[in-house]
């Protein structure tokens, strides 16, 4: 990914909040709704940004399961200390 890709993704993204944030501040509306909108919006964008991480270990099966063998058998050798 190149520089200006980040830079465009950025921009997007704070020009977006920031033209909810307008729109909600001139919208006749309770603040209770306003406030609705707005966490749903965030919610929304948070939302995106956990089903591309989960895109992402998805396609690393190999560190994925490399990493859960390490966790067994670490949890296997000091099962001791649990009890």
């Amino acid at each position: 990914m190149t520089s200006i890709y980040y830079g465009l993704a950025w921009f997007s993204l704070v020009l977006s909040v920031f033209l909810l944030a307008v729109g909600l501040f001139n919208a006749t509306l309770l603040p209770s709704e306003k406030g609705f909108y707005g966490i749903l919006f965030l919610m929304a964008l948070f939302g995106d940004v956990v089903v591309q991480k989960i895109r992402v270990i998805w396609r690393l099966p190999n560190v994925m399961s490399l990493s859960m063998k390490c966790l067994w058998n670490r949890m296997k050798t000091h099962s001791d200390l649990l009890c």
